[in-house]
This record gives C-alpha cells, sequence and structure tokens, in this order.
C-alpha cells in the first residue's frame, strides 16, 4: 500500500486464467487521504502501458470508467478498455520490460492525476508464452514450470551462458506437530511444499532470546517508531490476541529474533515460494502474484472472514487469518477483511515487502509499505 493526496490504491495484477488470456485483470482498493474507503463511487481510470522504463513511450493507452464497490474495491480488464494508442493484443511481452502507469480522475471526468508507475517485474506468463514461447522471464532469465507423472515440480532456466538449469521445487520435508515460542504458546504447524510453516499468527511477547519486544499503545508514539514494537489490534489484548495475534512493526522483524529458534520470518523469495506451489502461473510482480492461491489459503467460512469470503478452502492447510493492521497514522483497521504478513525482505530505506489477502478476492498480493505499520507475521522453519 501507497499513501497518496488523492487516494489509496493497492494495484492487482495477474493472468485471468491459465490459457493465453486477452486481457489482465486490474482490482484496486482506494481509500482517501483521511483513510475512509471510496465507496459505490464512479472514477475514470487511464492505463498506459509503456515500454523500457518508467518514462518511456507508451505502446498501449485505455481508460476505463468504473463504479467502487461497496468494500471499496475498483476492477476491470487491462487490454479491455477505450484504446487511444495501440493494440494490447500486439504487446510484443518478450521484447524487454514494461511499466504500468495508472492515472485517475475522481470524479469520473479526464482531469487525470498521476498515481503510480509500476514495472511489471515478470512478464504475465500466459501473455509472454503466447508470443516467446511456453515458458516466463524472471528477473532476465528464460523459466518453465514441468510437473512429472509423480506430482512432483521442476523448474527449468536457460541462464546467460545457455546453460539448462534444473531446480525440484517440492522435496520432502520433515514435518513437526507443533512449536513453542518464548513465551510458552504453542503453534501448530503445517507443511506445504517443501516449508514448513506455523498455522498460526504469531502472537510472543518476548526475542527468542527472552527479552522483552516493546509494547507501544500510544498513536503519537507509534506512528513516530523507528525501534521495534508490536501492538495487539485496537490495544485489546483480551479480545485478539488468542485468535488473530499481535501486530509487528518491521522493525521487531528485523532483529532476526521474533521467531522461536530455528524458525524465521520469511523473506520474500520464500513467500513466492509458498505462492508458486499452490499456483505455478504465479508471478514475482510487485502487485500480485496469484489470483487463486489466497482462497488456498485462507481460512473456511466467515467466522473470522467477512463474507463472502471469495474462493477459501484452505486446502493448504496454511489458515490465514485476517487480524487487520495498525496503520501509518496509528488508527486499527480492517480486522476480518485484510490479512497481511510481513517477510523480512527490505524494499528501501522507508518501506519493506509484504504480502496481502482479502475476504472479497481469492488474490494473494506482493506490496511494500512503511515499516513503522504493524502487520501480522508468520515464520517459517529453517532450512
Amino acid at each position: 500500500m501507497k499513501t497518496i493526496n488523492i487516494l489509496l490504491l493497492v494495484f492487482l495484477f495477474a493472468a485471468l486464467n491459465a490459457e493465453t488470456p486477452k486481457y489482465l485483470k486490474f482490482q484496486a482498493v482506494a481509500k482517501d487521504a483521511e483513510g475512509a474507503l471510496v465507496t459505490s463511487q464512479n472514477i475514470s481510470v487511464r492505463i498506459s502501458i509503456l515500454s523500457g522504463s518508467a518514462t518511456g513511450s507508451s505502446v498501449y493507452t485505455e481508460i476505463h470508467s468504473v463504479t467502487t464497490s461497496p468494500g471499496g474495491i475498483a476492477e476491470f480488464e487491462i487490454g479491455n478498455g477505450t484504446a487511444s494508442i495501440g493494440t494490447f493484443s500486439n504487446i510484443d511481452w518478450s521484447s524487454g520490460s514494461f511499466f504500468c502507469k495508472v492515472e485517475l480522475d475522481l470524479k469520473g471526468g479526464n482531469d487525470y492525476t498521476h498515481i503510480s508507475t509500476s514495472q511489471f517485474l515478470s512478464v504475465p506468463y500466459a501473455l509472454y508464452a503466447d508470443k516467446a514461447g511456453n515458458g516466463f522471464n524472471a528477473d532476465g532469465i528464460d523459466s518453465i514450470i514441468l510437473k512429472a507423472p509423480d506430482g512432483k515440480k521442476f523448474i527449468l532456466k536457460v541462464d546467460t551462458s545457455g546453460n539448462l538449469i534444473v531446480s525440484k521445487i517440492n522435496s520432502p520435508v520433515i514435518p513437526v506437530n507443533s512449536v513453542t515460542d518464548a513465551d510458552g504458546n504453542v503453534y501448530a504447524t503445517v507443511t506445504i511444499g517443501t516449508q514448513l510453516w506455523m498455522k498460526e499468527n504469531l502472537k510472543t511477547t518476548k526475542y527468542n532470546d527472552g527479552s522483552n519486544i516493546p509494547l507501544v499503545t500510544d498513536n503519537t508514539a507509534w506512528s513516530n517508531l523507528t525501534s521495534p514494537a508490536y501492538c495487539w489490534y485496537n490495544n485489546d489484548v483480551s479480545t485478539y490476541k488468542a485468535t488473530y495475534g499481535a501486530l509487528y512493526n518491521w522493525y521487531v522483524v528485523n532483529t532476526g529474533k521474533l521467531c522461536p529458534t530455528g524458525w524465521h520470518v520469511p523473506t520474500d523469495a520464500e513467500w513466492h515460494t509458498l505462492v508458486l506451489y499452490l499456483d505455478p502461473n504465479a508471478i514475482n510482480a510487485a502487485e500480485i502474484e496469484s489470483l487463486i492461491a489466497g482462497g488456498k489459503l485462507k481460512e473456511t467460512g466467515t467466522t473470522h472472514w467477512s463474507s463472502p469470503n471469495t474462493g477459501a478452502d484452505n486446502s493448504s492447510g496454511f489458515t490465514a487469518l485476517p487480524g487487520g493492521f495498525r496503520d501509518y497514522n496509528s488508527t486499527f483497521d480492517y480486522v476480518g477483511i485484510y490479512g497481511d504478513w510481513w517477510s523480512s525482505s527490505e524494499y528501501d530505506t522507508y518501506d519493506a515487502w509484504y504480502r496481502g489477502m482479502i475476504n472479497e478476492h481469492s488474490n494473494v498480493g506482493r506490496f511494500n509499505y512503511v515499516k513503522f505499520v504493524g502487520f501480522s507475521v508468520r515464520c517459517l522453519r529453517d532450512n
């Protein structure tokens, strides 16, 4: 998530299906400058796909007029708008890097304000395959995922020297049934592919060396933090601890001592390994990795997730829960609506990577946000 003067937008991109798609799905969660959702409102969005750089020439531009949902969601299909430049189906995704420029008019007109320009860090798999073969490009390396008759999955990559690299992505993990933190809280675990995860949100108040993590309840103090701290949603430990766990800022994560010994907060790459196992078409791009993996990760029903909890079957056993978050202005937001989990990977001086899920969709989003917000944490066992 990224705060701007007019609107808060969370951008979600992914291929519509495993076949060669005609379009890319775009979803945005909209909030105004005060943090309120922009609901049931007509807005105009101009999308431009730029070639080569964030200031490159547009190979395709289109306009969408959409109405946000009661939950503040705006969604449409890139490639299916009113085009003013180029033809979406003629974009050669294999020819180089591409950027998505988003402009907005909150009044639904054509007085556009630039919101964001983000790189497609991985070319959407099916679109690339349609132009360049049955593969995808990740960080400059051509790759393809193959599934053996016994169900094992492999990634084939051709490096810059022309060498073929084969990586097995579902080696067996020796499972354990539970793990205990420094407070004595016991967590159930689940094996997913090559990884062993906690299947509950972390709730420890101590580092794994036994020292205390600072508890910060004051709003002003929280907003000014540049050091480790945790809190409970709404500062209400009795209501939220047992189910949703604690909310930690990224400075706690960065100590390397938050999870029990032998466990750690997953890196951005390790989160992607999880999503890729559940959805072989997942793309390691800023915004969204998968349209379906969130459903496989979310707890079923509406006991904790607000209705409709779209796509949730928890087939992975991960049991993702919507613990909400403590935002940049110290407000507690969206328990039951959002589940957000830190990675240990820094984005830049101010932001770090995290993963997000929402009740209205089955997506997994890959975003970066300021380090002093409070998100949930899941721990991953060391290799």
